[in-house]
């Protein structure tokens, strides 16, 4: 990608109002819920303000916008409390137009192991494998939103994982021993995060962040196969083109911090 195409994709990123299109488009549950959850601890409070935080929103739709290419402007999110059997928070929709539904237990339990780890690391402890990173799941989950469930499980979370930018999935991966495999052969699905976020990494890295766009908006808003996705943002056969990203994707996995 050119310089001059460059300059121009982040003038308009810079020129969108992002803060301005999450207080439009993003509601939250009542106030009174809100302070009811709120009241269950202070670890639930951390949980409730920062996924109530209308700038961590928008620093999450920016990431999206620049990283994916889908927000058009529209943006309708609704946030809501479930129970999410072991899920922290669940993400949904197409287009901007969605639901994100936060598990609070599951987060107010997760804020609490974050501590944790924290003041561990204080004391001088080291931890192979960080914990995820709270923003990093809002940015996540909001991507899903924008997906309507086009394209493969490795698709859908390798970007979501992508637009996150969490180390978190890569160190587990890497503290599984686990090895890069073809994008398409089954992964379990603790792992797929990592693996399929490389994907997306080698887009970017080796056919610049344009064509990266391009690719997801092909698949995702024009129903097209990973495959012919590839060939007409690429020019790329898909076979040699995951040649190249498995071994691409194999190193960065491997050296990524």
């Amino acid at each position: 990608m050119s310089g001059f195409v460059l300059a121009v994709l982040l003038l308009q990123a810079d020129s969108r109002d992002y803060a301005g299109a999450v207080d439009r488009g993003v509601t939250f549950p009542p106030p009174a819920e809100l302070e009811e959850a709120r009241r269950k601890g202070d670890a639930a409070k951390t949980a409730v303000d920062l996924f109530t935080d209308r700038g961590a929103w928008a620093r999450a739709l920016r990431e999206v916008d620049e990283r994916t290419g889908l927000f058009d402007g529209t943006l309708e999110v609704a946030v809501r409390f479930g129970d999410l059997k072991g899920r922290q928070a669940e993400g949904g929709g197409k287009g901007g137009r969605g639901q994100v539904t936060l598990d609070l237990k599951q987060l107010a339990d997760y804020v609490g192991r974050i501590g944790e780890f924290r003041a561990a690391v204080k004391a001088g402890k080291t931890f192979s494998v960080p914990p995820a990173r709270l923003e990093g799941i809002l940015a996540h989950e909001l991507t899903h939103c924008f997906q309507g469930g086009a394209g493969p499980a490795w698709f859908q979370e390798g970007m979501a994982a992508y637009v996150a930018q969490d180390p978190h999935s890569v160190y587990a991966f890497r503290y599984a021993r686990q090895k890069a495999r073809d994008i398409e052969e089954e992964v379990k699905a603790k792992h797929l995060y990592a693996r399929a976020w490389a994907f997306f990494e080698y887009l970017r890295d080796r056919h610049g962040a344009e064509k990266c766009r391009r690719f997801i908006a092909l698949v995702s808003r024009e129903g097209k196969s990973p495959p012919e996705a590839a060939r007409e943002a690429m020019g790329a056969e898909w076979a040699d083109l995951k040649r190249e990203e498995l071994r691409w994707s194999a190193e960065w996995l491997e050296n990524r911090r």
